[in-house]
């Protein structure tokens, strides 16, 4: 009877461990090279339908029918990886990092492009995807929150860009900007966003080496749209307009005018402050103090007083603000270019117009138009010349 009961319970034992239905559940873990376990990679078995993710620390189970199937373990991050089971109950599995998807971008440094693999120093670069993920008519909006070691400080530096911060106290701090493998001397908000290709920040003393002095204070290499040898003509367009409400002035709980009123009143039978009000560092006296001084001096009655102090504890000045100030902003962009070539000429032209009207009504029009055209006289001879108009 004893012996019955040992069998039973190995016979129950194996059952759950082999899995229901003659399965077999198999564990594992999936680890980088470092030995590090991958979360989130999927584990899918090549002849059946059972597929699990792994957990944080990169163990998995799964339930298989054929301990002589195959695993398919794939991750966004690391090379995908065929695995076979081999009739093992337990595998650990290493994904190797991809690396394909970096060696096949290139950036500009303003002097040649370079696979990002061998570029030296510290740099960002913005493709033209991650650049039309904000929605501005200017370069500098775009780039701020999308390019890291970015600084725009709009109450210091004019709202120019400065690259990993203040970089000298009395000297120049704008950056040097090259525009299509050339210096650019002129605004950057001449420039549409909608024609730039992508954008390389040169953050280090590496910029140095190709530019000189004048990347002290950090390097952004732009460069715009152009057609390509051998492509047919194509026609990009887009358009976005975007609505935005006016401040919120009643965000922060402000006491009302009625209550300032008190306070002041307050102050004034107290005496406070009543000299030398002329020199800069003291305001003049608020039109509830000159009510009161009127009223001390005999000019008001008291009920005169009350009621005038009664009519300035009616107004609230972010009433009238919000009636003859601020309103919705409204920004429109239109873009618009033609490209195409041959096999020894590309070219592009592109013309955008944007129209800005901010919560104060203040309005802002640009128009852009841009024409540049590469030639190939010679094997190993281009020219390119462009031609560039804005009007703002």
């Amino acid at each position: 009877m004893r012996k019955f009961v040992i069998v039973f319970l190995f016979a129950i034992f194996g059952y759950y461990a082999s899995g229901q239905n003659g399965t077999t559940v198999i564990s594992g873990r999936i680890i980088d090279e470092a030995g590090t376990g991958i979360g989130n990679a999927t584990i899918q078995a090549l002849k059946g339908a059972a597929k699990t993710v792994s957990s944080d620390d990169g163990s998995f189970r799964l339930s298989l029918d054929d301990l002589q199937d195959s695993l398919l373990i794939s991750h966004i991050v690391y090379e995908t990886q065929k695995k076979a089971v081999n009739g093992r109950q337990y595998l650990v599995i290493v994904l190797p990092l991809k690396t394909g998807a970096l060696d096949g971008v290139e950036v500009s440094t303003g002097y040649q492009y370079i696979g990002r693999e061998r570029a030296t120093g510290s740099f960002a670069h913005v493709d033209n995807k991650t650049l039309n993920l904000q929605v501005s008519t200017d370069v500098i909006s775009r780039l701020e929150a999308t390019a890291n070691g970015l600084l725009i400080d709009r109450t210091t530096n004019n709202g120019q860009p400065m690259i990993r911060g203040l970089s000298t106290i009395q000297g120049p701090r704008d950056v040097l900007i090259i525009l299509d493998n050339f210096p650019y001397e002129g605004d950057l908000g001449n420039i549409n966003p909608n024609d730039i290709e992508s954008i390389t920040i040169l953050k280090d003393a590496a910029a140095a080496s190709i530019w000189g002095s004048r990347a002290g204070n950090g390097v952004i290499v732009i460069t715009t749209k152009k057609g390509r040898y051998k492509q047919p003509v194509s026609i990009e367009m887009n358009s976005s307009i975007s609505i935005a409400n006016p401040p919120d002035l009643y965000y922060l709980n402000r006491i009302s005018s009625a209550e300032v009123i008190e306070v002041e009143k307050m102050l004034f039978e107290n005496q406070y402050r009543f000299y030398d009000t002329a020199t800069q560092s003291r305001p003049p006296f608020s039109p509830a103090y000159e009510i009161l001084f009127k009223q001390r001096a005999g000019q008001l009655s008291e009920a005169e007083a009350n009621a005038q102090l009664n009519a300035l504890a009616r107004i609230d000045i972010r009433d009238q603000y919000n009636k003859y100030i601020y309103q919705k902003a409204l920004n429109q962009q239109y873009s618009l270019n033609f490209r195409g070539g041959t096999d020894y000429l590309s070219w592009i032209l592109s013309a955008g117009y944007d129209r800005n009207i901010g919560s104060t009504a203040n309005s802002f029009d640009r128009l852009n138009l841009r024409w540049n055209n590469s030639f190939k006289p010679l094997k190993g001879l281009q020219i390119s010349t462009g031609i560039y108009y804005t009007q703002n």
